[in-house]
């Protein structure tokens, strides 16, 4: 069933009975370069401009900036304030909800500030410990498995949190 509606849909697009999306193409233009005294506003005029808009000036090249000063570009929302949804209701608040989260997520002072080592804080809690197989120096309560020698892992638990080591002996016992 699913197929035919599909074979049927694709077919009607073909032949032109259902309407497709207008995609944008071309450089930024104003609806009509210049109005002379005694112009007429034709059919033809209106059509134009809906088709510049449509087509010419609907592409990210054509839509303005929002990080004309540093104070824009710093600009960020929470898009979930104390836990309840903020609905961006223009691009520009869509954009400083995404910059928002940039921010959080990478740690850092500004969204855009990449020259920062990325803490993605978050991402695990400050107390955890955690066994990496590398060590890696921008970690602070990880165990790595490379600093152990060959043989079998073993915890070890005389308190909060266990200690890893290695055995390496001939064989195991109490199995």
């Amino acid at each position: 069933m699913r197929k035919s509606l599909a074979l049927l849909l694709v077919s009607l697009l073909l032949i032109g009975i259902v309407p497709t999306p207008v995609l944008a193409a071309g450089a930024c233009a104003l609806y009509r370069a210049a109005w002379q005294t005694g112009d007429s506003l034709t059919a033809n005029d209106i059509s134009q401009s809906f088709v510049t808009v449509g087509q010419g000036n609907m592409v990210w090249s054509c839509l303005d900036d929002y990080s004309a000063s540093a104070t824009q570009m710093q600009s960020t929302v929470d898009p979930y304030p104390a836990s309840v949804v903020s609905l961006a209701t223009t691009g520009q608040g869509e954009l400083e909800r995404i910059r928002y989260v940039i921010k959080k997520l990478s740690g850092w002072t500004q969204w855009y500030a990449h020259t920062e080592t990325p803490v993605f804080s978050g991402t695990a809690p400050d107390s955890a410990t955690y066994i990496t197989q590398t060590t890696n120096a921008t970690l602070s309560a990880e165990q790595s498995l490379g600093a152990l020698t060959t043989g079998l892992t073993l915890n070890t638990v005389t308190g909060s949190p266990g200690v890893l080591s290695a055995y390496g002996g001939p064989s195991c016992t109490n199995q």
